[in-house]
């Protein structure tokens, strides 16, 4: 039996906010959901062993499918980060969560985004 795996916190971004109005972009949701996520289980950049993001229409939407790497592009301390999106419609997010917590099960990492 595996040592049990614990989800620290997590972030939301503004559901309502219309970010072109505000000259913002899929990068910067990018950042502050990134940040905001940091913030919220009290992590540094540093702490991070692998990336996972879940998205279902980026790619269909906003022409954008590497999701997975561009939270390095918009958070520089996690350059270099293994990173991997994850695509399975409305369960894109629970299929990264489900891969984040195989990887720390198996021992391959500690904390992961």
């Amino acid at each position: 039996m595996t040592e049990p795996v614990f989800i620290l916190g997590g972030y939301q971004t503004d559901f309502a906010k219309v970010w072109l109005r505000h000259g913002q972009d899929l990068s910067d949701m990018t950042r502050e959901a990134t940040l905001g996520a940091l913030a919220a289980c009290s992590l540094d950049a540093a702490s991070i062993d692998s990336i996972h993001v879940g998205n279902a229409f980026g790619e269909l939407q906003r022409q954008q499918a590497h999701l997975g790497s561009m939270v390095a592009q918009m958070v520089p301390e996690l350059w270099g980060v293994p990173a991997m999106r994850h695509e399975g419609a409305c369960a894109s997010s629970s299929l990264g969560v489900l891969t984040a917590m195989a990887e720390i099960e198996a021992g391959r990492y500690d904390c992961v985004l």
